[in-house]
């Protein structure tokens, strides 16, 4: 059973069915959903391509606030904001979290010695 789930989101399709994923799971087992926006440097899925990272974010989130509550669930937003995995590693082993929800091939990501549940999303 999860508690607490992070996913992380860059506005790309794989990292949405990611997002969706824990969402689902999320919703299952009432756990606690955390997001992290983080946005690359021109985010495929937010409108006005080029925007400061810090807008990207608020983007992001906005997203995923908005797409958790059409499911009936409240999401906490992380800060972030680099473009690889450090950070979401980061609050994955700082926050206690039980899953790690992700988009891409398993081979991206190494968790090294850090105890979370790793959910890959192609």
């Amino acid at each position: 059973m999860y508690r607490k789930i992070l996913t992380a989101v860059d506005g790309s399709q794989a990292a949405w069915r990611a997002f969706e994923a824990a969402l689902d799971l999320a919703s299952r087992h009432r756990a606690e959903l955390h997001v992290m926006p983080i946005p690359v440097s021109k985010p495929p899925n937010v409108a006005g391509l080029g925007m400061e990272d810090s807008e990207a974010a608020r983007a992001l989130a906005k997203e995923a606030v908005h797409r958790a509550a059409v499911m009936g669930k409240e999401v906490e937003i992380r800060p972030g904001g680099a473009e690889n995995v450090q950070s979401l590693l980061l609050q994955a082993a700082e926050g206690r979290f039980d899953l790690l929800a992700v988009s891409g091939p398993s081979g991206e990501v190494t968790l090294g010695k850090i105890p979370v549940a790793l959910l890959m999303v192609p």
